[in-house]
């Protein structure tokens, strides 16, 4: 296939961009509630409310245990990471005066944190720390807020705050919609819940999750199968006219309904009726039937049978990668569909 080539710039304000493509809400069952900062209020912004934006960490059991929302790129964190089971804590390094803490950027300067909150640099250091089946994440009930809470605060460190995969997302989704996202969601629609990942379609390995439109019910399929995309526009689900493989629902999206839209999955009931009830897409093509069964943006391709929720492009970085040895710049894709960070030939 055509090797794609991009500078090292464009490289990191496109993985910048494509941050934004993770979620889930507060609109699931568990609700933990949010600590906002009013000090992040900027009055020059009228009815924009800063202290509601930005990703969120929890504090121990002895400081409250609250989830708070402060800034993504100046406060520093330690990392939740969870393997389906358990919950673990990938502390931050430090530095040598303060060993195991986390350390603050500076805004007035723009030096940012060196723990800040990273969802690529989280899932490396959980995957570093505990194996690779751990994953940067967020709690989506009671007792797996309980469990993280216990990990934190066994931790040996003064600050014990902790980055969960979980941010305000006003970039993509309008403030009068659900703009709170995370990684994984408590909703779920199986047809079968047992089937694991043997699934029921074509055969072989089925890593991928679809939507059955007329039952609203969701089914494994092998990644390979062509099918249309769900996708999410501050509070509106459309279908693609497209269908393709699974991975393709990223620019599928985008290419179809712009570069505010989402690859998605619903996070409660009413979310997934209305991917079950959305109108056909302009230009579809071949029968009505065609578009019964829809993509979701959710497998267990990165570890087995541990489905993440609306992944992110940055998953396709491929084994040891982006690496920067020997000055590589920057960024092709293989013949596999994996990234590969490059030096520039020109």
């Amino acid at each position: 296939m055509n090797i794609l080539l991009a500078k090292k710039q464009m490289m990191l304000s496109f993985i910048v961009a494509i941050s934004t493509l993770f979620f889930t809400s507060l609109s699931f069952s568990y609700n933990p509630g949010l600590n906002y900062l009013p000090a992040r209020d900027d009055v020059s912004t009228g009815g924009i409310n800063e202290s509601q934006q930005g990703c969120v960490y929890r504090e121990s059991d002895a400081a409250g245990g609250s989830w708070t929302v402060d800034d993504c790129d100046y406060i520093g964190a330690h990392y939740a990471c969870y393997n389906g089971s358990e919950w673990q804590v990938a502390q931050a390094l430090g530095g040598i005066a303060h060993p195991g803490e986390p350390r603050d950027g500076d805004a007035g300067s723009q030096i940012k944190s060196v723990d800040l909150w990273d969802p690529v640099k989280a899932d490396n250091l959980c995957k570093s720390y505990f194996g690779p089946s751990y994953f940067f994440s967020v709690p989506v009930n009671a007792e797996e807020n309980e469990k993280l809470g216990a990990a934190i605060t066994g931790m040996i460190a003064s600050k014990k705050r902790t980055w969960l995969y979980y941010y305000s997302n006003t970039n993509n989704i309008a403030l009068t919609a659900n703009y709170w996202l995370g990684n994984r969601t408590e909703y779920t629609n199986l047809l079968n819940a047992n089937l694991g990942n043997a699934g029921n379609l074509g055969g072989g390995v089925a890593d991928c999750t679809l939507i059955n439109r007329d039952t609203g019910l969701w089914q494994d399929a092998p990644c390979s199968e062509q099918y249309a995309f769900a996708c999410y526009d501050s509070g509106a689900w459309l279908i693609t006219a497209a269908q393709e493989r699974w991975k393709s629902g990223f620019s599928t999206c985008e290419t179809e309904y712009g570069q505010q839209t989402l690859y998605a999955v619903p996070r409660n009931g009413s979310e997934n009726n209305a991917i079950a009830a959305a109108a056909l897409p302009s230009g579809a093509s071949g029968l009505v039937e065609d578009y019964n069964k829809v993509w979701l943006n959710r497998s267990d391709l990165a570890y087995e049978e541990f489905f993440i929720s609306n992944q992110t492009r940055q998953a396709w970085w491929g084994a040891g990668q982006p690496t920067n040895r020997g000055n590589a710049d920057c960024t092709l894709v293989d013949s596999t569909g994996n990234w590969i960070a490059e030096i520039s030939k020109t």
